[in-house]
């Protein structure tokens, strides 16, 4: 089932915070990213009964990566902490 865009007003609100957000982290060595883009959670208990990665995806509008090894070309993987 296709999922609505968002409103224009969350629109504007993301565009202002990737441009204000973007300039700030451009003299950081964090990395910054716009939706589209995938956060894999990795969640450790699930994987544990599973004996396999179990991960929920979600593409939240703006992240901030801090740790550059849990970066491949597609997303970013990190650990569920809820």
């Amino acid at each position: 089932m296709p999922v609505a865009a968002p409103n224009r007003r969350h629109q504007g609100m993301s565009r202002e915070l990737t441009l204000r957000m973007g300039n700030h982290f451009a003299s950081h060595s964090y990395r910054y990213y716009a939706a589209p883009f995938d956060v894999r959670l990795y969640d450790q208990r699930k994987s544990a009964k599973a004996n396999k990665d179990v991960f929920t995806v979600v593409q939240p509008d703006l992240c901030i990566i801090c740790d550059r090894e849990k970066l491949d070309e597609k997303a970013v993987s990190v650990r569920q902490i809820w």
